[in-house]
């Protein structure tokens, strides 16, 4: 709405109920700090995977969901309860417009190798980077992006209970700034699934077809997937440590 004593600035006024869950608050209330730069990451009724779970702009506004009564109500105590850190990229770039960057050390990697520990992107920044972007030589302006996810404070909230192989670890990305519209939806970020063709999750499933992905991460251990390749661009995660380190590999073939 307009300032009352300056029409041509606007401020952001959001009307919601007392049973609306909290992960739609965040929300509504991200896309009102990004001063609409941060927009919807999902496409209305699923019509591809976008970011899913793994951003509270999409699929991860309802992490905390262990029932599924929508007629019924209220849904505060039991839908969205926990909702999802959003990714590097939203959290650096687009909340505040940028104002906040330095709370995640990004290095953007301009060879076509690069090997390292990786830091998980919800702890504060420190010496070793916690979101790794290569260019994606196939289109300007778009890039890949790596970032450790582990279930730590609200991304300890699950879907139905449902916890497995892919639910935390490397999280892949392909991001397309170039694809943000704000209020038209045109899913700028799309997760890499780590396992892909496994089935969705029976019910409770989340509102408006929206995809999950909750196995999408890259991981060690027995069901994981270590690595992966989306085009261009090859990955391999080589050690986990106990602080939630993940040393990974990447290779960028050369045009």
């Amino acid at each position: 709405m307009p300032l009352p004593w300056n029409r041509d600035e606007r401020w952001p006024l959001l009307f919601m109920t007392e049973e609306v869950p909290l992960g739609n608050i965040v929300h509504e209330a991200f896309h009102s700090m990004g001063e609409h730069r941060v927009d919807d990451l999902y496409l209305e009724d699923g019509k591809a995977p976008t970011a899913g779970i793994w951003d509270l702009m999409d699929g991860g506004q309802y992490r905390g969901w262990d029932r599924q009564h929508p007629d019924a109500g209220p849904w505060v105590a039991d839908m969205g309860y926990s909702p999802s850190h959003p990714l590097a990229w939203v959290r650096s770039e687009l909340w505040y417009q940028g104002c906040f960057r330095s709370s995640v050390h990004r290095l953007a990697v301009r060879d076509h190798h690069w090997e390292g520990w990786l830091a998980p992107v919800s702890r504060a920044p420190g010496s070793d980077p916690q979101w790794i972007t290569l260019a994606d030589p196939r289109r300007k302006g778009r890039f890949f992006s790596l970032e450790v996810r582990r279930p730590w404070g609200f991304e300890q909230g699950r879907i139905g209970g449902r916890f497995g192989p892919g639910h935390q670890g490397l999280v892949v990305a392909l991001v397309d700034p170039g694809l943000l519209s704000y209020g038209d939806p045109r899913g700028p970020v799309r997760v890499v699934d780590a396992h892909p063709g496994s089935p969705e999750p029976p019910a409770p499933r989340l509102p408006i077809g929206l995809w999950e992905l909750d196995d999408a991460a890259f991981n060690l251990g027995p069901g994981e997937q270590p690595k992966g390749r989306s085009g261009p661009l090859s990955w391999e995660v080589l050690e986990t440590d106990a602080s939630g380190r993940m040393r990974i590999r990447v290779n960028l073939d050369r045009p």
